[in-house]
């Protein structure tokens, strides 16, 4: 396992080097969010997933429609979400 201590506006991981990105209850935490989820959607492989899984008790919680603006905002497509969007969840969208 490498843990890599790095600004998320501007990884340090090369294009198209993930299957996965999986993110738990940051959404809140991050300051520049569109630039993230640009991030992300860079890091992705063609046909890579990212995965946002939110939960109520996080103070941050986001919705999954402003989790879907973003995403759609990085190029990434809807695919698909499981559990209670107002409560526990988890959205996936494809590179």
């Amino acid at each position: 396992m490498v843990v890599t201590d790095a600004d998320g506006r501007r990884m340090p991981f090369p294009d198209d080097g993930f299957d996965v990105v999986f993110l738990v209850d940051v959404v809140g935490e991050i300051p520049d969010k569109p630039a993230f989820f640009g991030e992300c959607a860079r890091v992705l492989k063609p046909g890579g997933v990212l995965a946002v899984t939110e939960q109520i008790s996080d103070p941050d919680f986001h919705l999954p429609s402003s989790v879907r603006t973003l995403a759609a905002a990085a190029g990434l497509m809807e695919d698909g979400l499981e559990g209670l969007p107002w409560w526990t969840y988890t959205a996936r969208f494809r590179k």
